[in-house]
């Protein structure tokens, strides 16, 4: 399921908390040309493109993702706003890329880099960024900080409990409901990598419903880890933020939001 666009856009289409940050970062910084790294269906690259216009009449949104079904489905709904002529989509792998032209300001949301396994790939990543970063560029990242509590329960559980991810009221015209669940098998803390099950539960106003499984692997940063991997890839964070409202990062926060400069 997370190669199927439409399934995808169920889960997440209705998630927005997060867009006012980087519509706030948008007006902040001016840039001429954005990255999007991960873009999926273009659930924050729409916006980005929209605040990115308004600040200046020649931005550039470049949306880049490993998944053809979600840069086809990303395409669709470009086409259907005024700004699509504004926005490239392109299909690559985040931790080699060069597209050219450096850009003003590129980000990874949505928790994307922790679906990254393993130093030389984190590594590979953060340099792909530095080479294509203009100077005074800026890189922002958004990756959720360990939940220790959860993850120790992970190691311990005989039984992992099952919880509640989502829970969407027609997300989508046809769709009454659509439920999602997740079980944390493993967290292997050698590694900071947890192995969750995911099952989705799509319920068909027609009386019909699809259940999906699949299983997700993910790491964890902690932050000197994150600061060290930033800094051997050049990389200096000039902004450290805990939470979407900007507060500053300390042990409480559920959120790394930096934003780096090469240096």
């Amino acid at each position: 399921m997370w190669d199927d666009a439409r399934a995808y856009d169920l889960a997440t289409g209705m998630v927005a908390h997060d867009l006012p940050y980087w519509e706030s970062l948008i007006a902040e910084y001016r840039p001429r040309r954005v990255l999007d790294l991960g873009c999926g269906t273009g659930r924050i690259t729409l916006p980005l493109v929209a605040a990115a216009v308004a600040v200046r009449e020649d931005a550039e949104v470049v949306g880049l993702d490993g998944s053809r079904s979600f840069l086809c489905r990303a395409t669709e709904k470009l086409a259907a706003t005024p700004h699509a002529h504004r926005v490239s989509l392109v299909d690559g792998d985040m931790r080699d890329f060069d597209l050219g032209d450096p850009f003003d300001l590129i980000i990874c949301g949505f928790n994307n880099l922790a679906y990254i396994h393993g130093i030389d790939d984190h590594l590979a990543c953060f340099a792909s960024v530095r080479r294509n970063l203009a100077p005074g560029g800026r890189f922002a990242i958004d990756i959720q900080t360990p939940y220790l509590s959860l993850l120790a329960e992970a190691r311990t559980a005989l039984f992992p409990p099952v919880r509640r991810e989502l829970d969407w009221h027609h997300p989508a015209q046809g769709i009454s409901r659509f439920s999602s669940f997740y079980v944390t098998s493993r967290y292997d803390a050698a590694t900071q990598t947890e192995y969750t099950t995911h099952y989705w539960e799509i319920y068909h106003e027609d009386g019909s419903r699809e259940s999906r499984v699949k299983d997700l692997t993910w790491h964890h940063f902690y932050p000197r880890e994150l600061l060290l991997l930033l800094r051997q890839a050049g990389l200096e964070p000039i902004a450290q933020y805990g939470n979407y409202d900007r507060s500053p990062f300390d042990e409480t926060s559920p959120q790394h939001l930096w934003v780096m400069t090469a240096t």
